[in-house]
């Protein structure tokens, strides 16, 4: 399909349902027609619905325009366009009148559909669940069945936790609020985790499949080093207190202090 000898107009397309002639289309060229057809009436739409998560976020800034989105904002925007453009070829099979209030009504359902999608892609349980096995195999109490799903949840998200593998400080707030322990550490749930995966490594095909696998696919994160050199980052001088005339004067106040204790022992030894 030429994009430039066949222009395509989203709404006389939904109109006279002619999506219902290529459901579940793999045409990437056709895709790429509607994304582009599409801009003009599902980007201001999408991003109207996306408003009230950016203001959950305190990304005021954000929130108060398109142009003001930041770079990873502005591209949950292109993933959800992309989600809706996916949803007019799966599910529009009847002519769409209104195509802003049918966006708009599918909203959630497209928003969880897409969520699944995207997980399923990078190899992690679409709807994580605990199996009978699993269960057994954990510690007993609710936190250990909680905690392993959150780490399969994780396991399937974009998100990093910087240099960390996991979120360790949300989860200790997530135990504390569960169970009430307000001692609870950062090593404590690190422990929880090790005894999570140690239940879950009981099956290996299984470990491998829904948490390694996902997992791998996650971003390193790096420490920043030197551009110009193959040689390891330095740590930074630490800050000085006083001046360095002030450091000169107190080294020399000290070899005074050695040199007169010195002498004082040589006099009273010849005495």
């Amino acid at each position: 399909m030429n994009r430039d000898r066949h222009p395509i107009n989203i709404r006389e397309l939904s109109g006279d349902a002619n999506f219902s002639g290529f459901p579940k289309t793999d045409d990437v060229e056709l895709k790429h027609a509607l994304y582009q057809a599409s801009a003009e009436i599902l980007y201001p739409l999408i991003y109207q619905l996306c408003r009230a998560r950016e203001i959950g976020l305190n990304h005021f800034r954000c929130a108060s325009g398109m142009t003001q989105l930041a770079p990873e904002c502005m591209d949950n925007v292109h993933t959800e366009t992309e989600a809706a453009v996916d949803d007019f070829i799966r599910n529009a099979k009847q002519p769409i009148r209104n195509v802003e209030g049918w966006v708009r009504a599918r909203h959630q359902a497209r928003m969880v559909d897409a969520h699944r999608r995207r997980r399923g892609a990078r190899g992690a349980l679409q709807r994580p669940r605990l199996s009978q096995w699993l269960i057994k195999a954990l510690p007993a109490g609710p936190w250990p069945q909680r905690l392993a799903l959150e780490l399969l949840e994780w396991v399937g998200v974009e998100q990093t936790a910087g240099i960390d593998t996991w979120p360790l400080t949300a989860w200790a707030d997530l135990r504390m609020s569960l169970t009430g322990e307000h001692d609870c550490t950062e090593r404590m749930v690190a422990e929880d985790v090790d005894a999570v995966l140690a239940a879950m490594r009981s099956k290996p095909q299984w470990y491998e499949l829904f948490v390694e696998r996902p997992l791998s696919k996650k971003q390193t994160s790096v420490l920043p080093g030197s551009r110009m050199s193959a040689e390891p980052a330095r740590e930074p001088e630490p800050l000085a207190l006083v001046d360095d005339h002030e450091l000169a004067d107190t080294r020399l106040r000290s070899r005074a202090t050695v040199a007169l204790s010195q002498l004082a022992a040589v006099s009273t030894r010849a005495r």
